[in-house]
């Protein structure tokens, strides 16, 4: 085991061998329990290419992490997980980006190399990423506007600041609704080893009255491209709440 790190709660992160020789990134999600992130030779998510060669990574307090690595077809680029675990590219070699309104052809990354540039909050260290979320690559590419000038330039990417759950949005849909009561109702009582899609919102591995109030207290928010329902309608969907944790301490 390589590279320990420890985020705001406490949880530990490290890079481990496995056998046969592949490194993965693994982070601690309870005491004691450690889950692999991503692994040499695992997909990633740019179509039809595997990780070959993790070569760096940073953890922030909220447990994101964003790393330097090479993909299967020698491509090197910078990826972070999102608030909500998911990995997300940042940038790549052989990226068009935009610079101060003109495209840049990005031929070569570095994350490593990036420790002084984005303070890590309250303690005197520094880190290529913050606790939002924010991911500082250092790139140079060649610009596009016919002048063949060559530039180097820090990208700071808001990449990997969304994917934040919705407290109570256990199907993930954007929505706190009936279909999130349901799958609630359905685990209520589970002690240990809940996960957030399967209504533990609070993150302590139970689905308990916790949970069924973090659901309530949320219950009738709509992504913004659902429709909102009327007050009838909301009022309905409560005593249906109700209704389900009765049943359960039945």
């Amino acid at each position: 085991m390589t590279d320990p790190l420890i985020d705001g709660d406490g949880h530990a992160s490290m890079i481990a061998t496995l056998a046969d020789g592949r490194e993965g990134i693994w982070q601690e999600t309870s005491p004691g329990t450690l889950e692999l992130t991503v692994i040499e030779g695992g997909a990633s998510p740019i179509g039809g290419l595997n990780f070959d060669n993790i070569i760096s990574y940073a953890l922030n307090d909220s447990g994101q992490i964003a790393f330097e690595a090479e993909l299967d077809d020698s491509t090197i680029g910078v990826f972070a997980t999102d608030k909500s675990g998911a990995i997300v590219p940042v940038v790549l070699i052989g990226d068009l980006i935009e610079i101060n309104g003109t495209d840049v052809l990005v031929d070569d990354v570095r994350f490593k190399g990036l420790a002084g540039f984005i303070p890590q909050s309250g303690r005197g260290v520094t880190k290529g990423l913050n606790d939002s979320g924010q991911v500082a690559v250092m790139i140079s590419g060649e610009l596009q506007d016919g002048s063949f000038n060559y530039i180097e330039a820090i990208l700071v990417s808001d990449a990997a600041t969304g994917g934040a759950q919705v407290p109570g949005d256990a199907n993930g849909d954007g929505n706190v609704d009936l279909l999130d009561l349901d799958i609630l109702g359905m685990n209520f009582g589970t002690m240990g080893g809940a996960t957030f899609a399967d209504g533990d919102f609070n993150g302590d591995g139970n689905v308990d009255l916790l949970d069924l109030d973090i659901l309530g207290g949320n219950f009738g928010f709509m992504s913004p491209s659902t429709s909102v329902p009327e007050p009838a309608g909301l009022i309905l969907c409560f005593v249906a709440l109700l209704s389900a944790v009765a049943s359960r301490r039945r």
